[in-house]
């Protein structure tokens, strides 16, 4: 538990207590290889949100609201990331679906692409 701890606190700057509570929530962070997070966090930042740079701050701030954010199925980033720029989302509104709407990336794409067809 002190490694993730250590490891949350370098790399996303949260609090050990805030670790600890997503570490409650998500034991699987504890068995996860910290190159597989660098992985994640060099794909998110490769891809941009909706067109824009994703710094680290904005991974951050995305993973502290969502922690699910660095587990999810991680075929579905860039997918999502294409949904999010062709309904031109701009990067703080495709922020604060990230944030809170915690599940979002774990659905099927057919399954978020419906929750914007509702509308039309």
């Amino acid at each position: 538990i002190e490694r993730a701890t250590e490891f949350f606190n370098q790399t996303f700057g949260i609090t050990t207590e805030e670790s600890r509570e997503i570490l409650l929530r998500y034991p699987i962070y504890m068995r996860l290889n910290k190159d597989d997070i660098h992985h994640r966090i060099k794909l998110y930042q490769d891809l941009g949100l909706c067109g824009e740079e994703l710094t680290i701050e904005d991974i951050s701030e995305i993973f502290k609201a969502n922690p699910f954010y660095m587990i999810c199925p991680i075929n579905n980033f860039p997918r999502f990331m294409a949904e999010f720029k062709k309904y031109t989302f701009t990067k703080e509104e495709a922020k604060k679906v990230l944030k809170e709407a915690g599940g979002i990336l774990g659905l099927q794409k057919a399954a978020f692409s419906s929750l914007f067809d509702l509308g039309k």
